[in-house]
Order: C-alpha cells, then structure tokens, then sequence
C-alpha cells in the first residue's frame, strides 16, 4: 500500500501517511455502538489494551511500553495528549527517520533535514514551523535525541 489519501508521505515513512491509522474496534456491551474517539495511540497500547480488557498483568519485570485504552474506547475519558517517537531506518533509497509527537506538534527529522508541524492546525504537515518556533524545535530534537539514547541503551 502506497496511497496515503491526503496525507504526506507513506508507508514505511514518519509523516502522517505513513503512520497515521484508524482503528475500528467492536465489543458489543462494552463499547456503545458509534463511539467515536480521537485519542492518538500506537501499536503497542494495543497489549495494554488487550491485557487490561482481559484482566491479565503482565508479566513480572515486563514493563509495557504503551497505554490501556479501554477509557478513551468506552467513552469515560476525552483524549488526552500524549508523546510518542518514532525512528525507522530505511534501506532502499537509504533515509534514517525520526519523529516525536507531543500533544499536537510535531518533530520530523528525514536524514539531516528537521521540520516542525502543529497538527492540530495543519494534519497534512504543509506548513513547516521550524524557523518560527526554533525554541520549540531545539526542544523537541532535545527530547527526542534523550529518547533515542535511552532505548538504545536498552
């Protein structure tokens, strides 16, 4: 799959074409029919999720990376803002890409290249911020690089 419907980039890639997924999820007599919820998340709030719905722990000295979001999909909880990263080296053409969403913002960095985007404002990550909001962007880098340290040391 290549087409990202109005969205920049693709599969593969840190732009919101790339990463940006909708979920559908059924429970009858759990979940009211038509709730709709704009919570961002990431695939691995879905073992939080699944855990939480089954009420399994995980195991012991598994800390899990993601959040239950039983919550936000029952209605009993707005979306709140989140952090997340993102890094993906790809092989052909050859591009290291990285990315760190807080709140609305968001940091890409493609190679040596770094963009700045509120996606509340703009969700096809049009207007790039980064040069009028540079202290926001050394910020994010900042936060990001102090990420990439810390899983990378794990």
């Amino acid at each position: 799959m290549t087409w990202a419907g109005a969205f920049r980039g693709r599969k593969e890639e840190v732009l919101e074409g790339g990463i940006r997924v909708p979920a559908i999820v059924r429970w009858p007599g759990t979940i009211p029919r038509g709730t709709i919820s704009r919570q961002v998340a990431v695939t691995m709030d879905w073992t939080a999720t699944v855990l939480a719905a089954t009420g399994t722990a995980p195991a012991p000295g598994h800390a899990l990376d993601g959040e239950d979001l039983l919550p936000e999909l029952r209605g009993a909880r707005p979306p709140r803002p989140r952090t997340l990263h993102w890094r993906h080296r790809r092989a052909e053409p050859p591009m290291i890409q990285e990315a760190m969403r807080e709140g609305a913002l968001k940091y890409v960095r493609l190679d040596e290249r770094e963009s700045l985007f509120d996606l509340d404002a703009d969700d096809r990550e049009a207007s790039d911020l980064a040069t009028s909001r540079p202290g926001a962007l050394a910020r994010m880098r900042r936060a990001h690089d102090a990420w990439f340290a810390d899983v990378s040391r794990t």
